[in-house]
């Protein structure tokens, strides 16, 4: 299941500096320093995410433009919880309409994709969680079109530079996240794969 940022705060833009909070301020124990802002709050499973989505804000995007920028950019440096080729299932409360919202972009069977196709072409057997037969059609990348068109300000090309940018020059990777990779077994499976 995709991971859409938690803005705390729906906001038109991003005013004021965040704020971190002193250690010894914190009733709980935690490895990350807890950020305030007066304005909005950004928050994300990786680093490159959430300040992406803090600069979308200072551009003048609000919190919809902000998600979707944050979450093409999980798509890159948290990809195995987060890919582009993911689903998602977003609630969206709209403030100044005061009303909630449900995008359902779950992933579809492709339209062959039938018990009878199975039964034909795969000894009826349910397909391998790897394969091309098991896939289905992603909706995450829609869902970031549906959040963009309805609520946005910010064209699709904008919210997805910082990942573009991300994509060609690079990133630094995790030693948790390389280690997955080297020894994946559904990674080992395919050489072209491996190469990349």
């Amino acid at each position: 299941m995709i991971n859409i940022l938690m803005l705390a705060f729906l906001v038109v833009g991003f005013a004021g500096p965040a704020i971190a909070q002193s250690a010894d301020a914190v009733a709980t124990q935690t490895m990350r320093p807890v950020i305030r802002g007066r304005q909005a709050a950004v928050s994300s499973m990786r680093s490159q995410a959430t300040e992406t989505a803090r600069q979308i804000l200072e551009a003048g995007g609000n919190a919809f433009d902000a998600a979707v920028a944050g979450q093409a950019v999980l798509g890159l440096t948290d990809f195995a919880d987060n890919g582009v080729g993911s689903d998602a299932v977003v609630l969206v409360y709209v403030a100044r309409e005061k009303k909630v919202y449900s995008v359902n972009a779950e992933p579809r069977a492709p339209k062959l994709a039938t018990i009878e196709w199975y039964e034909r072409n795969n000894g009826g057997r349910l397909p391998e969680s790897d394969g091309l037969l098991s896939g289905g059609l992603p909706g995450v990348v829609d869902a970031w079109y549906v959040l963009l068109d309805r609520w946005g300000t910010m064209s699709f090309e904008q919210v997805l530079q910082p990942a573009i940018d991300l994509a060609e020059n690079g990133f630094p990777l995790g030693e948790s996240s390389a280690a997955d990779i080297a020894s994946t077994k559904k990674i080992l499976k395919y050489p072209t794969t491996v190469k990349v």
